[in-house]
């Protein structure tokens, strides 16, 4: 835990503009590989430094937000497509 709180306060370059472009899951890889570390910790690094940061947190809710907006659609698409099926099958003539 130690590390992380330490690594936190001073990300690797490539990390943090990775960050600044929005590619979360390439500033976890340029922290494992600058810091050598597992991917858990290497992710908690990456989350801390967003949550200290409130422009980058306010990206990161913002594209969480966007994300669960379009599963949510998904999955309201596919259940009209089951029930549409079903109920083909039931009353098909």
């Amino acid at each position: 835990m130690n590390t992380v709180k330490r690594a936190a306060d001073s990300l690797p370059a490539a990390a943090m503009m990775a960050l600044v472009e929005g590619r979360i899951v390439e500033a976890i890889r340029a922290v494992r590989e600058a810091e050598d570390l597992g991917f858990r910790e290497a992710k908690k690094i990456v989350e801390r430094y967003i949550m200290c940061d409130a422009a980058l947190r306010a990206q990161w809710v913002a594209r969480r937000e966007a994300s669960r907006q379009v599963l949510g659609r998904i999955v309201r698409v596919m259940l009209l497509l089951l029930a549409g099926y079903v109920l083909y099958r039931v009353f098909r003539p």
